[in-house]
C-alpha cells in the first residue's frame, strides 16, 4: 500500500515552554471518510473512538482496547501494547486522559463522534488548548490550537475548494506566520487533495489519484524539488476470509525518478497466491 505523511513544522507554545504540538498530514487510501482535510486526508491528532474502542495516537500507533487494570478502573488496557509508552484512562464517561511516558498528558473529549484532545500538558504542566467546528455528519475538525497565554499557535479554515492551514511555528505572537494550503477539486467520490501549497515560492506537493476496488489510492506524485514517483497497482488485491468486503489494493510497481540527474529507482513486488488468492505476499 501506498501512503503519505507531510510534517508540519511543530508548534512550539507557551514561549517555548512546551507542550510541542506534532502536527502532520496524512493519507491513507482506507481512510473513505471527508474529516475536513479532503477524502483520506486528515491532521494527525491522537483519537479514541468509544463505538469501535479503538485508541489511535498522533504517532500513528493503533490499538483496541480490549479491557481495565484490576488495580486501577480508570486504567483501560490493550492486548497488543507490548511496549508500555502511554497509559490511557477513562475519567469520566465523557473525559478520557492520555499520559505519555515522556510526561505529557493529552485530554480528550467527545466531538462529534469521536473523543479528540481538548488540552495537553507538557511534563512542568504548561497547557495548549484545542479547539473544534462542526463539519459533516458528526464529524468534527480542528479549528485552532492556543496556549495558555491566549495566542493563536494554528488556525485552520476552508475557504472556496481548500484547505487553509495558518501556523505560528516559533509560538509567539507576532511571530513568523507559516501558510500551508491543500486544493481541492471534486472529483465525484469526494474532495480530492491535488495540492498542497508550502509557505516557500512556487514549491508544492501535487498528487493524482484513481479508484482502485473502490478506494482512493495514489498513482502519482510530484514533490516539491522536482522528485517524480509513479505507483502502480495490479492483481485481484489481498482478499478477505469469506470475500467479506472488497479486496485490498497492492502495488505492484513503484518508480521513483529523484531528479537532478539521478538514475531512476524501481522495485517490483510479487505475491503468492497458491493457497488462495490474494491472501498473502512474499
Amino acid at each position: 500500500q501506498y501512503t503519505v505523511n507531510l510534517a508540519l513544522p511543530e508548534i512550539k507554545a507557551n514561549d517555548l515552554r512546551c507542550p510541542v504540538v506534532p502536527a502532520s498530514l496524512s493519507f491513507n487510501p482506507y481512510n473513505t471518510r471527508n474529516s475536513g482535510f479532503g477524502v483520506g486526508w486528515e491532521l494527525r491528532l491522537s483519537q479514541y473512538d468509544a463505538d469501535k474502542q479503538v485508541i489511535a495516537l498522533s504517532s500513528g500507533e493503533t490499538f483496541k482496547v480490549t479491557g481495565s487494570s484490576s488495580t486501577d478502573p480508570t486504567r483501560l488496557l490493550m492486548a497488543e501494547q507490548k511496549i508500555e509508552s502511554f497509559h490511557f484512562h477513562r475519567d469520566t464517561p465523557n473525559r478520557y486522559r492520555i499520559v505519555h511516558k515522556s510526561g505529557v498528558v493529552e485530554i480528550l473529549g467527545r466531538e462529534g463522534d469521536l473523543f479528540l484532545p481538548q488540552s495537553i500538558y507538557s511534563v512542568e504542566g504548561h497547557e495548549v488548548s484545542l479547539r473544534y467546528l462542526p463539519f459533516n455528519n458528526g464529524i468534527s475538525r480542528l479549528h485552532t490550537v492556543t496556549d495558555a497565554q491566549g495566542s493563536t499557535l494554528l488556525e485552520i479554515n476552508l475557504p472556496t475548494s481548500a484547505v487553509e492551514i495558518l501556523l505560528r511555528p516559533d509560538g509567539t505572537p507576532g511571530g513568523g506566520l507559516a501558510r500551508f494550503e491543500m486544493k481541492l477539486r471534486n472529483s465525484g467520490s469526494g474532495n480530492e487533495v491535488y495540492e498542497v501549497v508550502l509557505p516557500t515560492a512556487d514549491a508544492s506537493w501535487r498528487f493524482t489519484y484513481k479508484k482502485v476496488n473502490g478506494l482512493l489510492c495514489i498513482t502519482e506524485v510530484k514533490t516539491p524539488v522536482g522528485g517524480h514517483e509513479t505507483i502502480v497497482y495490479a492483481g485481484v488485491g489481498h482478499s478477505f476470509p469469506g470475500n467479506a468486503r472488497a479486496p485490498l489494493p497492492r502495488v505492484w510497481k513503484h518508480q521513483i525518478r529523484p531528479g537532478f540527474k539521478q538514475p531512476m529507482l524501481e522495485v517490483h513486488y510479487a505475491y503468492d497466491n497458491s493457497e488462495l488468492p490474494g491472501s498473502s505476499n512474499n
